[in-house]
């Protein structure tokens, strides 16, 4: 896939995203302040996207992700996001989901 398609489909997705966020916030009375989130693929496209929404929403984090310099890229760039509160938690782990070892230790680090 194309840089300009995967940009396209990062975009509809963030907006897919943020609009179901909204339509549960205001049909369910559901909030993600203050909740623990796990997100397994978040170094990239709709697990990063979610991340990015949740946190702005005040959730604590923790994204995890087979390639580490991905996942620090993406670490990097939700701790600069300006829409992010300042000091908001987040936890990049490295860890293949189909290694359950390595999911099993992901998963203690953040519990």
């Amino acid at each position: 896939m194309s840089r300009a398609s995967q940009a396209l489909v990062a975009a509809v997705t963030a907006g897919a995203v943020y609009s179901a966020s909204r339509k549960l916030q205001a049909k369910l009375g559901y909030r993600f302040a203050g909740r623990n989130v796990f997100i397994t693929g978040g170094s990239r496209g709709l697990g990063f996207v979610l991340a990015r929404r949740l946190m702005i929403e005040g959730a604590r984090v923790a994204i995890c992700a087979r390639d580490e310099r991905e996942l620090r890229e993406a670490q990097q760039r939700l701790v600069q996001d300006p829409r992010i509160p300042e000091g908001t938690p987040l936890l990049a782990l490295a860890a293949d989901v189909t290694d359950a070892d390595a999911m099993r230790r992901a998963v203690n680090q953040v519990t």
